[in-house]
């Protein structure tokens, strides 16, 4: 580890481990068959936020889909996942019958990451004007999901219609 983004690999490889051993053992009556994607760090990832979304009430809306291969590095798609799923926790506190509906496919060649969440804005000063462009609500995570996307050759599309607020993610399978 010479560099300082080969040690944050490293370490973020070591947390999905340590997600995966921790999501291992407190499965709490999660149906072992949930998530199945095919990769132990993903599937540790989804488990985990499930877990979360479970206590504190939220519904969460996942089919799993098997993924042959992933057209982007696990720790990409983990930092992209993790921050989306993040935020929509967030975004869901004190929501009523709050929703995160999460899908992650592969279509005519690309390959897609659509997280979805309930946010109904209570107050019209507290909507921006961009959501896309809004710093406020999400910090750095949106960005890092940006980052991550445009590194894989791939873009975001971030919207807010009808209390759904909505991101998603899509690579281009020959990137």
């Amino acid at each position: 580890m010479s560099t300082p983004t080969e040690a944050y690999k490293w370490v973020r490889i070591k947390f999905a481990r340590l997600n995966l051993s921790f999501a291992e053992r407190t499965n709490n009556g999660l149906p072992s068959a949930n998530p199945v994607t095919g990769s132990p760090e993903i599937d540790a990832l989804l488990t985990a936020k499930r877990r979360i979304m479970r206590e504190r009430g939220i519904e969460f809306i996942y089919v799993p889909y098997p993924l042959a291969s992933l057209p982007i590095h696990v720790l990409d798609f983990c930092t992209i996942v993790g921050n989306l799923l993040d935020n929509a926790l967030n975004a869901c506190k004190n929501q009523l019958n709050a929703k995160i509906n999460v899908s992650i496919r592969t279509a005519d060649d690309n390959f897609s990451i659509h997280v979805a969440n309930t946010y109904v804005i209570t107050s019209s000063d507290k909507a921006p004007e961009d959501f896309e462009s809004t710093d406020f609500i999400h910090g750095y995570g949106l960005k890092n999901v940006k980052n991550s996307a445009e590194t894989c050759g791939g873009f975001c599309v971030i919207q807010h219609e009808n209390d759904i607020y909505s991101v998603t993610v899509i690579v281009p399978m020959s990137s």
